[in-house]
Order: C-alpha cells, then structure tokens, then sequence
C-alpha cells in the first residue's frame, strides 16, 4: 500500500460503526471509535513487518495481511467473541503495540556501535526518519565542532535497506552544502575506515548490522581519526539526536539521482590503493611463492566479501579461492544461515563440504559486512575438520607476523588484546620481547590504543578480539579488516603447509611454547519478560560477588561499571570504566594455590553492546598433562557453571541460555 493510500483507509476506518465498542474502557478507545483504532493498529502492524521491501514476495493460497483485512479480522473476532475478556485483550495487545513503538520515548539509544535494531515503523525501529535523526545529530556535533569543511563518506552493506539508508545520511548532508563521498555499491566496512583516512574526512558513517539477523540493520559512525566513536562521542550525538530528530525539511524522496554533483564515488580512490597499501605491508613472499599456494574455499555468508577477497588474493599473489557457491553472493534474507556469523555453530558447514568435494586444506570465512575472519583446516585425510576460534586465529598471526623481526628492535612492536580475550600472546610477547597491551572490548578501544602506541613510535603488529575481530593492517585501517586478515591468514596457511606441517600440529607447538589455554566461552539473552542486563548485575553486587566457584577461589575483582578493581593498590581499574555498561571481571587461584598472586583463571562478564545478551568469557592457564587427562576442562567448566549459577542466577532472572 502506497502513503497516498493510507488517508483513505483510515477515513474508512473512522466512518465505521463503533457501538459495539463504546463500553470499551481502555484510555485510547475513549478517545477514538474501535473502528479507528483497529484500522490505525492495523496500518502500523502491516507496514511493521513489511516495511517497504522491495524483494518478491512469493504468492500465497491465504488472504493478504493487509491492513484493511487485519481490520476485518479483528472485527470478525469480536463480532462473534461473546468473552468480554478476549475482546478486551485483542484491544489491549494493539493498545501496547502502538503505545510502544510510537511513544518517542522509547526511540533507538545511540552508542559507541551507533544503533542497530530491526527495520520497519516505529521509533524503536530502524527506518528512514531515525536515520534521519542519526545524521542531522552528527552534523549538529560536527558543525558545533567546526569540522565538516572535509566532508564525510558513506558506505554500506547488502543489506534490506541499506543504500535508502545511505541516501537520505548523504541527503541530509548534501541539503546543507556538505562534502559527501557515497560509495556506488556495497563495500566491506574496512573500505569505510580505510577511506575516511585515505580521504582526511571529518567523520564516516557505515550502514550495516553486521552478522546480526537478516530483519536488522544499522549505522555505525566513525570520527575523523578513523577510529568508531568513544562514549564521549556517542553521549554528544545522542543529545544532538533528541534535539534534532525532526527532519529538518520535507524529503520527497531519497534517490541518487535528488543529489547535487557534491556527492562522489570515492570507489576509484578507495579500491586499488587499499590492495596496494596493504599488500605493499603485509605481504612476506613474491608473487610466484604465493601463487604455488593451494586456493582455499571461501564464503561470505552472504554478504559483500567475494568480490573483494578475490582481488585482495590477486593483489598478495595468490590463488582465487574456490567460492561457496550457496553463500558468496550477498543475499539479504542470509538463506542458509539464521545467523550469518562465522562463529555460530554449522556456519562452515556448506564451506567444508564444498573444501571436501574439491580436496582443499583451508575454509576461509567473512561476516556479511567483511569485517571479521573465521577458519577451518581440514585434517586426516579431510575427514575431520578444526574450525579455529578467534584466540586460536590470533596466536597463529600473532605467530607468523612476529617471525623474522627476531634480533631486531623488538620492544618497538606490540600487540594489542581485548581484556576479554586470551592471554596466551602475553607469554609470547615475553619470549620474544615484543610489547603485549590489553584495552577494553570494541575496536574503537583496540584501536584508539594501537594509534597511542604509534604516536610512541611502536608497530602494531596485530589488534585481536576473540569474536573474530582482527586488524594486521598497522594502523593502515582502524578497525577490524576481515580482508586484509584473510591474505595474510591464507599466505600464513601456504608457509606452514609448504614446511609439510599443518595449522593444527602449529597451534600445538605455541601451546608448548606459550603455556596451554583453555577457555569457555558463552552467553544468555535477555528478554521482555526477563531482568534487564543492569538488573541482573547490580543484583550481584548487592549479594557481594562470589568468592567460591566449585573448587576456584576467587582474588580479585575488577568492575569497570564502577571504576573499581580489588586487584589494584589504591582500588581503582587501570582500564576505562563505563557507567552505561556492565563488566565485572573475577579473578580465579585453585585451593591449593592460595599463597600465589597469579590468577591462572579469569572469568569476565558483560553485557553486549548491540545485542540483548550477557555474555561470559573464561580462561584457565594450565599444564600440557591436564590439558590431556582433561582434569584442567573439568576444572574449568565446573568454575564457569559455579559462576553462571552465582553470579547471573538464569533462572531467578529469566534468562534464557
């Protein structure tokens, strides 16, 4: 149904006779005939789930959920309904949908990861007017600043949505005679950060959701030192957002074509020079060495990466991979995957068996946007398959990056680790003497810290998250880049298997090197119905945190909510604290090394910045032998469980695992 429609439908639906409706009681209905009300209700739960989609829809035996027959529907109900008290529910389940999303208070909190959120009507959706409102916010901050003189640059994914995103974050823009470079087709979000240096823009927005689910989407923004917002950021543009959330004009539509000839395509600036900057950093062997490399399988779980791998690849020498055919091209519905996230259980499935059918070693994976890097090794006869984890990912490249600069300078490069992520590069930065740093979880932290350690003259020879995040480039992009990792994982993988040994027998020999590691990792979404994240943890802290955790016992505390950390001498976190975001982190001795000041377990908790989860991360320092009897996983999960049941108490809170 067109805009020019809906008038008439809602006049209809106000001349209709509302006198089996006028004992209604409910506030609303009061004020408005029933008739009204279904029809208003009806309209917004239609445009809700379809918003404006421009895919096919494939034809169906049913009657269309118009609004005009969900009105009817409604009416037929309670037509026919004699239970005054299903009747008040229907109006009370349309009352609470539209008192929700139409209540300006519940619009869409911006942050440091900008806003995410499901697409369609309502101010708690993601849409063309909060978008609005997110762009005319970061021009009001930027204008207050005086930096919009260098314009910005825009770029998104394939997502629903995404370029109409674009469009009206370049409109808003363009109306006030600001620079804009708006990318000509979807790119990969490190293209956004590598263009907004390469270019020297005041600020760079991405319109993604990364890997969350295929009815979400988002706009992340980055600040003129190529870095994603830090919360004192993201508080001015949320501000500026609720004082600026009216259009400021009247659109008629969000079109290339509506644009003035200051928007450009910063495509032929952007694409080459950032194979050739990176491959000219990166890359450690000749062409003719690469290109002996066997071709690896690629997916890009349907998003962006293919085309981009492939001439990334060219550029280092190597081989073209072998596409998972039912994956690398973007779809914006993620067909194969409800969660296009290469972390996720059976997300390598179709990847491995295509790496099975044509007999290659190696399964490379992106994220829809190209952000994050996943991988597999097919082993024994390519009947077993190890998928690595984001710290296995990182040990290996922390590995092969760090090679070679031996009897060098070495305390001139460093290495840069979510707290939340292994410590196993602390060990190897002692042996090898490179600097080992530890930032807050967010590539906005990782980086922020790697571009410190620039200005004190360090290479940065990797910043890592465990979720999958990577950046190899040395500051050349200030984000995590799944491209240039995936070159430089797959150029890696080469080396390793040209010396007739394996990723997998490698990873063995840095555990020998660095000291076993073992960790478990998890989360438990919140709900509707459930406590809320703050609630689940300032629970905890009234109780007093655990001190005894099935057989651990627990040293020290650090929350970075409040700025606190028992570890320390004066009480006080070294990191960066947050009042907005729960983080509490235990650390953990066993029974019979209490006398130790080691911690050989660290158990974190936190709540996701763009998802409704608590998420925990676990890992325990231990021997090569209880590694292999499997008492150091026993030891490990039975603390872990100790700490779920004491700490986020799931089922006292509703939460679901």
């Amino acid at each position: 149904m067109s805009a020019s429609e809906e008038p008439s439908l809602l006049d209809e639906c106000l001349s209709k006779d509302a006198s089996k409706d006028s004992e209604e009681s409910s506030p609303l209905i009061a004020v408005l005939s029933f008739g009204a009300f279904v029809g208003i209700s009806a309209a917004f739960l239609y445009f809700r789930d379809q918003w404006k989609r421009q895919e096919p829809t494939p034809p169906s035996t049913s009657a269309p959920s118009t609004p005009t027959a969900i009105s009817a529907m409604a009416r037929l109900w309670l037509a026919q309904d004699p239970d005054p008290k299903t009747c008040a529910e229907l109006r009370t389940e349309l009352h609470n949908m539209l008192a929700v999303a139409l209540d300006a208070a519940n619009r869409l909190r911006f942050g440091t990861a900008g806003v995410r959120a499901k697409v369609g009507l309502g101010y708690d959706r993601l849409n063309v007017l909060n978008v609005i409102g997110v762009a005319q916010g970061v021009l009001a901050v930027l204008r207050k600043k005086r930096a919009l003189e260098k314009g910005i640059v825009i770029g998104y994914d394939a997502r629903y949505d995404s370029e109409r995103f674009a469009i009206a974050i370049a409109t808003v823009f363009d109306d006030c005679d600001i620079p804009v470079w708006l990318f000509s087709r979807p790119v990969p979000t490190p293209f956004v950060a590598y263009a907004i240096l390469k270019l020297d823009c005041n600020a760079a927005f991405c319109v993604t959701a990364s890997h969350n689910p295929p009815k979400d989407n988002g706009v992340k923004v980055f600040w003129g030192d190529g870095i994603q917002i830090r919360p004192a950021e993201a508080k001015l543009i949320e501000d500026a957002i609720r004082e600026n959330a009216c259009p400021w004009k009247t659109y008629s539509s969000f079109e290339r074509s509506t644009l003035s000839d200051r928007v450009l395509d910063p495509m032929s600036q952007i694409e080459r020079p950032y194979y050739r900057t990176i491959t000219s950093a990166l890359r450690r062997r000749t062409d003719e060495e690469n290109g002996k490399t066997n071709p690896v399988v690629y997916t890009a779980c349907h998003g962006v990466g293919h085309k981009y791998i492939n001439e990334m690849f060219e550029a280092f020498g190597l081989p073209r991979v072998i596409p998972c055919e039912a994956q690398c091209e973007p779809d914006p519905a993620f067909p194969t995957l409800p969660f296009p996230n290469p972390e996720e259980t059976g997300a390598l499935d179709l990847a491995t068996a295509t790496a099975r059918k044509c007999g290659a070693r190696v399964i490379i994976a992106n994220d829809p946007d190209a952000d994050r890097l996943g991988a597999a090794e097919l082993q024994h006869e390519r009947a077993e398959v190890r998928v690595f984890t984001g710290n296995e990912i990182a040990i290996l490249l922390a590995d092969y990056l760090s090679k070679g600069l031996e009897g060098g300078d070495m305390q001139n490069y460093a290495v840069v680790a979510s707290t939340v992520s292994s410590k196993i590069c602390t060990s190897m930065a002692r042996k090898r003497g490179f600097e080992f740093h530890e930032a807050l979880t967010g590539f906005k932290w990782l980086n922020k810290k790697a571009l410190d350690l620039e200005t004190e003259g360090k290479t940065v020879l990797l910043c890592y998250e465990e979720a999958l995040g990577f950046n190899v480039t040395q500051n050349i992009v200030r984000d995590k880049d799944g491209i240039s990792a995936a070159a430089v994982f797959a150029e890696m993988a080469g080396v390793i298997h040209d010396s007739g040994s394996t990723l997998t027998q490698r990873l063995e020999e840095l555990m020998d090197e660095c000291g076993v590691h073992l960790s478990k990792n998890g989360y438990y979404k919140t709900t509707s119905t459930s406590a809320t994240t703050t609630e689940v943890f300032d629970k905890a802290r009234a109780r007093g945190f655990p001190r005894d955790l099935g057989g651990a016992v627990v040293k020290t505390v650090r929350d970075l909510t409040k700025g606190t950390d028992t570890g320390e001498e004066d009480g006080k976190a070294r990191l960066p604290s947050d009042p907005s975001s729960q983080f509490v982190t235990l650390r953990c001795s066993r029974d019979s090394d209490l006398s130790s000041s080691d911690a050989p377990l660290v158990i974190h908790l936190r709540g996701s910045g763009t998802e409704p989860k608590i998420k925990y991360y676990t890992e325990l320092r231990c021997t090569r032998e209880e590694s292999e009897n499997g008492s150091g996983k026993a030891f490990l999960e039975n603390s872990v469980q100790a700490a779920i049941d004491q700490f986020l108490r799931p089922q006292e809170n509703g939460l679901s695992g």
